[in-house]
């Protein structure tokens, strides 16, 4: 996919991190804080003193592809970082998880887009280094979700908010390069 260029399309992050309820922070419709201009997009849920849900968003202009083309394989790219706010990270044994994102506009990301999130995995990917790009292949559910006529949603999720599974020590944190790095050359595609 073409990188991000801010006119058409965005990408961001929410968060939801004031609650010491696992169900109240991961189900809430509005989120705490959103983000669409950061270096990095933060994807992790934690329990510290409260529990934390952070969700990426990632929005494409596929509309160069042909209305007739098929699309038979298609992946996404990201430079991912090990994020450790403190705590235990557990990210060797978690997964991110990409689903659907359907934020209110195409150039912006707001609180009330928190839970425009899909449950349904289109692909999955487990951290093993830093500063180290890896692609996420999409199935055939990731390939529906594909426009050809316009802009491609993608969100990302954390292993213990895909599978709604309560974070009992430290956290899983992780980002990935965002759109407003300096440059290409960490960018999503």
């Amino acid at each position: 996919f073409p990188s991000h260029d801010r006119t058409t399309t965005v990408d961001g992050f929410a968060t939801k991190e004031d609650s010491n309820n696992w169900s109240t922070t991961r189900s809430a419709t509005i989120g705490q804080n959103a983000y669409d201009s950061e270096q990095y997009l933060s994807i992790g849920s934690a329990k510290e003193t409260n529990y934390r849900v952070r969700r990426t968003f990632m929005l494409f202009d596929t509309s160069s592809i042909g209305d007739t083309d098929t699309i038979d394989s298609a992946y996404i790219s990201a430079k991912w970082n090990l994020s450790a706010y403190g705590g235990t990270v557990n990210a060797d044994t978690s997964p991110l998880y990409i689903v659907s994102g359907t934020p209110a506009s195409n150039t912006a990301i707001v609180t009330d887009d928190y839970d425009q999130i899909g449950a349904t995995s289109y692909g999955t990917h487990t951290y093993t280094a830093n500063d180290t790009f890896y692609d996420v292949t999409l199935n055939s559910s990731g390939l529906s979700n594909i426009s050809k006529t316009g802009v491609s949603k993608f969100a990302m999720r954390g292993d213990y908010d895909f599978n709604n599974t309560t974070p009992t020590l430290g956290l899983e944190a992780f980002q990935a390069g965002s759109a407003d790095q300096t440059g290409t050359t960490n960018d999503l595609s």
